[in-house]
C-alpha cells in the first residue's frame, strides 16, 4: 500500500497526520514531512472538524483500512 509510511503509519495528507492502525493514535506532521511522535491523539479524541477537513481520497484511505468503521 503506497500510503502506508513504514510498517505501520499510513499518512492522511489532508489532515497533515499520520495513523497507527494498530494503536489508534494519530500523529501531526511537520511541514518538512518529519512527525511529531511527541504529541499523539487517539483517533476517537479527534475533533468533528477534523474529519469535515478529511478529504475523500484520505476518508478512502480510513474505510479501506478498516479504520473509520471502529470509530463510528
Amino acid at each position: 500500500m503506497k500510503n502506508i509510511i513504514g510498517m505501520k503509519l499510513i499518512e492522511l495528507e489532508s489532515v497533515g497526520t499520520v495513523i497507527d492502525p494498530d494503536t489508534l493514535e494519530c500523529y501531526p506532521m511537520y511541514g518538512s514531512g518529519g512527525i511529531d511522535l511527541e504529541n499523539p491523539v487517539s483517533l476517537y479524541e479527534t475533533s468533528e472538524e477534523w474529519f469535515e477537513a478529511l478529504s475523500e481520497g484520505d476518508k478512502q484511505i480510513l474505510i479501506d483500512n478498516g479504520l473509520l468503521e471502529m470509530i463510528k
